[in-house]
């Protein structure tokens, strides 16, 4: 997955990003509030992909109108967090060293020490994905 200089390289399943974002919508793991005279317009936007399915053929999600930006907007948010907490769980611990008045106390790995970012950083809760 990594490419020269040490960089990250994602690919990603469009079918399985819009399955993934109508299930969230459809069990209600998503909570839309503050979107002031947009309810409309959301609800079309989100109502706009819909799966074909033929036989012997994969499925796969078509626009009826075009108008899908804020559905695919959502998808790509919920993705890039999963793509997120992919990359964290590869991202080496951090070691941090502590000074006291006698000198550099030895180096102690981040979750030894109770710091791990996991403790840290939470998903927004208003996703739903905690």
């Amino acid at each position: 997955m990594s490419g020269r200089s040490g960089a990250l390289f994602v690919s990603s399943n469009r079918t399985g990003i819009i399955d993934k974002t109508v299930g969230a919508i459809r069990n209600h793991k998503i909570a839309f509030t503050g979107y002031g005279n947009k309810k409309l317009i959301i609800q079309t936007h989100l109502q706009d992909m819909v799966p074909v399915e033929l036989p012997e053929q994969p499925a796969k999600w078509v626009k009826l109108t075009g108008d899908d930006h804020f559905f695919h907007a959502v998808g790509y948010l919920l993705h890039s967090l999963r793509v997120h907490d992919y990359i964290m769980t590869l991202a080496d611990e951090e070691e941090r060293q502590m000074a006291s008045i006698f000198g550099l106390m030895p180096t102690v790995p981040q979750s030894e020490a109770g710091l791990n970012y996991r403790t840290r950083v939470r998903s927004p809760s208003v996703l739903g994905l905690g």
